[in-house]
């Protein structure tokens, strides 16, 4: 619901009375007064005010925290607020400093939480959380485990600890299988990428060929980034590989691979008839597969993926 100027300023007035004195607190146990934190909560939200919504975490745990009514509504609200509209770094001390002591996150929450993380680029705060929501028993949903692989994988180049966010990514890729959900191919491209920067290379194409197997789409993007590995290692069985998934998916192998896999790589006469033949293939159909140009726009490539939430309501994310 909408707060007008008035309530707003009311409540400010009443936030800096309480900082100031809090000897109030004890007294702060009516079904009405859990109802200004509800109400300054909602507040703080419409506001995108990062700095009132920590005001308020602070303050209520300085009692018991029944005078903020719910407390996992309340909570999750400050902490969606300070991960949507804070740093990383503000929403992880207030979230470790309240879960699970205080309350303990819905799968909902960990979405927005996790959303927040993608929309950063924080593969490893959200590897984070994945683990720590999974430890305490947190519902795993197909919408949480869709969103966590969306956050783990987003911005995998940047991150720091690979091997940590590795492992995660690899037991959300289980988790996925296990409930029959298909990953986006973003998410897909990051795991490869996390496989071709933690894992041998032949590893990576196992998983590639697994991908294939369950008819998992590959990202154009990560495909040429597989095929510029073949021929930097002149590995012509995988280059071929590569070659027919591209060809399969109706992609496009690009006149500078082709220019770049005749300069450096020694193909045998049975090898050479095979690739004219992937290629020939490619010049056959119309490509229907997304073409970026290049990695922001490959960046911007995402589908539309419909799950069953756990509440069984079909929800796009």
């Amino acid at each position: 619901f909408f707060i007008d100027s008035g309530q707003v300023g009311i409540i400010y007035t009443i936030v800096d009375h309480l900082e100031r004195d809090p000897s109030p607190f004890h007294r702060l146990t009516e079904e009405h007064d859990s109802e200004f934190f509800r109400l300054a909560s909602t507040a703080a939200l419409e506001l995108q005010d990062v700095s009132l919504a920590e005001r308020l975490y602070t303050l209520s745990l300085r009692g018991s925290t029944s005078i903020v009514g719910n407390p996992s509504g309340f909570f999750t609200k400050l902490l969606i607020i300070i991960a949507r509209f804070g740093s990383a770094s503000a929403f992880l001390r207030h979230y470790r400093q309240c879960v699970p002591s205080v309350f303990i996150p819905s799968d909902w929450a960990y979405c927005n939480f996790l959303l927040s993380c993608k929309h950063r680029g924080e593969s490893a705060e959200a590897a984070y959380l994945w683990n720590h929501a999974v430890h305490m028993g947190v519902n795993v949903t197909p919408a949480f485990v869709d969103r966590a692989l969306q956050a783990v994988t987003s911005h995998v180049p940047f991150v720091v600890d690979q091997s940590e966010v590795f492992q995660t990514t690899v037991a959300i890729l289980e988790c996925m299988d296990e409930m029959e959900l298909t990953p986006t191919r973003n998410s897909i491209g990051g795991a490869v990428r996390l496989y071709t920067a933690v894992q041998p290379f032949q590893d990576a194409m196992d998983f590639v060929h697994k991908c294939v197997e369950k008819r998992w789409s590959l990202s154009y993007w990560s495909l040429c980034q597989l095929l510029e590995q073949c021929i930097k290692r002149r590995d012509v069985d995988n280059m071929l590989a590569v070659v027919r998934i591209v060809v399969n998916d109706r992609y496009e192998v690009k006149q500078w691979h082709q220019t770049q896999i005749t300069q450096h790589m020694a193909l045998n006469d049975q090898e050479q008839h095979e690739l004219q033949g992937l290629l020939q293939r490619q010049a056959k159909h119309p490509s229907t597969g997304h073409l970026p140009q290049s990695v922001d726009d490959l960046d911007d490539h995402t589908r539309t993926m419909k799950i069953q939430s756990g509440s069984g309501i079909e929800t796009n994310l």
